[in-house]
C-alpha cells in the first residue's frame, strides 16, 4: 500500500485499482480533517465568547471605578472647601 501511496505521489498517474486501494485511507483522512476542523471552529467560538465576556465585565469594573474615582473626588472636594471655610473664618 504505501509503493502504491509513493507511486501516486511521485508520478501523479494512479489507475482505478489504485484509487480503490487508496480510497478508504483518503476518505479517512478527510473525515479527520473535517473533525479537526469541527473542533478548531468550536474552540474559536469558545475563545470569542470568553473574550466577550471578559471584556464586558472589564468594562463593567471601569465604570464602577469610574464612579467611585468621581464620588471621591467630589468628597474631596467638599473637605477642601469645609478647611478653607474654617480657615477663613
Amino acid at each position: 500500500m504505501q509503493e502504491t501511496l509513493k507511486k501516486a505521489a511521485s508520478d501523479g498517474n494512479i489507475d482505478m485499482s489504485e484509487r480503490q486501494q487508496v480510497a478508504p485511507y483518503v476518505d479517512a483522512a478527510a473525515k479527520r480533517a473535517e473533525g479537526v476542523k469541527e473542533c478548531v471552529a468550536q474552540m474559536t467560538n469558545a475563545t470569542l465568547d470568553m473574550a466577550k465576556s471578559q471584556a464586558k465585565a472589564q468594562a463593567e469594573m471601569e465604570g464602577k471605578f469610574k464612579a467611585l474615582a468621581d464620588h471621591l473626588q467630589k468628597e474631596l472636594d467638599n473637605i477642601k472647601r469645609q478647611m478653607k471655610n474654617k480657615q477663613q473664618n
